[in-house]
Parts: C-alpha cells; structure tokens; sequence
C-alpha cells in the first residue's frame, strides 16, 4: 500500500506535465543561397532566401537585412558591412519563401574568389516598428 502511495505524485505530475499545450515547432528560416563578387572584389552581392513561420503575425514584414563578411587575404582580414533595404517592405507572413539580395562593401582590400565568413540578420517585424533580428552565421564560398 505505501509502494502505491509515493506512485501517486509521479502520475500526477506526468499528467499535468502532458496537459499543457505544446508551442508550434515551426520557426523562421534564413538560408544564405549564394555570393558574387561586384566591381573587382569591391563588394559582394548576396542572395539570402527568407521563410517567415510563426510566431510573426501576419502583417509582418522585413524591414531590413544586415549583413557583413570577413575574408582572409593574405596575412590580414579584409571586411565589408552592407545589408538589403527596399522602397517597399517585404512581406513575411509564411506563405512563401522570400529570396532577397543586397550588397556588402569591402572596407580595405578587395574581397577574392573563395571562402568568407558571413553574417546575416533580417530585421522582422511591424511596418515601422519594432522588429526581431534573426542572426545567421556561416562560411559562404564567394563566385
């Protein structure tokens, strides 16, 4: 009888652990699809491919995309920020993947043919407002 008596909080907790709703496991995606040199090495245009899931409403839009690329060249680090910003926002509402592209300018020494470092973060969220970053990093080979 005591053996089933300490069986009984355990129950209950498995219960009331199994009665609470799980969250959506569907997230937003950022996928990095391609980088090519521009003007010599002088810059770097990206193709970034955005799937927006849950939980963004559906009015959501990507305001803007950050982006910034480190790439060794000889014995230094050359750099370059830039990112996608439109006349139009760009709608995130889940229904399709969204594929958007924007530049990166180098800082110092032009960037080359091969592997970089790239991070990119769209900026999701109300029209004008506030918004949630979504952070990728990542080795890209550069065309």
């Amino acid at each position: 009888m005591n053996k089933h008596m300490r069986l009984i909080p355990a129950l209950m907790l498995g219960l009331a652990t199994l009665s609470i709703p799980t969250l959506a496991t569907a997230q937003t995606t950022v996928d990095i699809v391609g980088a090519s040199l521009l003007a010599r090495g002088a810059a770097v245009l990206v193709t970034v491919v955005v799937t927006c899931d849950e939980p963004f409403p559906l009015d959501s839009v990507i305001n803007h995309i950050d982006m910034d690329i480190s790439q060794r060249a000889g014995r230094f680090i050359t750099g370059g920020e830039g990112g996608a910003e439109g006349d139009e926002p760009i709608t995130c509402d889940g229904s399709s993947p969204v594929t958007v592209e924007g530049t990166v300018r180098s800082f110092g020494a032009a960037f080359k043919k091969g592997l970089a470092l790239i991070h990119v973060a769209p900026c999701i969220g109300a029209l004008g407002g506030d918004c949630q970053h979504i952070d990728v990093t990542e080795e890209i080979r550069i065309q």
